[in-house]
């Protein structure tokens, strides 16, 4: 699998994204979540950076409008396969 670029809070939808493009099934588990005081994570002040991670990782995997193959931060041997139609 590719490394991750993203070092922030969204690391996890990257990785999400590198594991979907190689084919695997994702699982959604529920989870209860709590705001904990002394937790690393504050909305105030990590919600803009981490929304910048997460339009920046759907940048560099758009196709470029040049109508040449998309970009993969993956080596062409390990791409999954595009959805039939998709554009590359």
């Amino acid at each position: 699998m590719a490394p991750l670029r993203t070092d922030g809070f969204a690391f996890d939808v990257e990785l999400m994204a590198n594991c979907l493009r190689l084919g695997a099934t994702l699982t959604e588990i529920p989870v209860r979540w709590r705001d904990m005081p002394n937790s690393t994570f504050s909305v105030r002040r990590h919600s803009a950076a981490a929304f910048r991670d997460v339009v920046s990782l759907w940048l560099r995997t758009r196709a470029p409008a040049t109508g040449q193959e998309a970009w993969h931060p993956l080596p062409h041997e390990e791409r999954a396969p595009l959805p039939a139609g998709a554009a590359t």
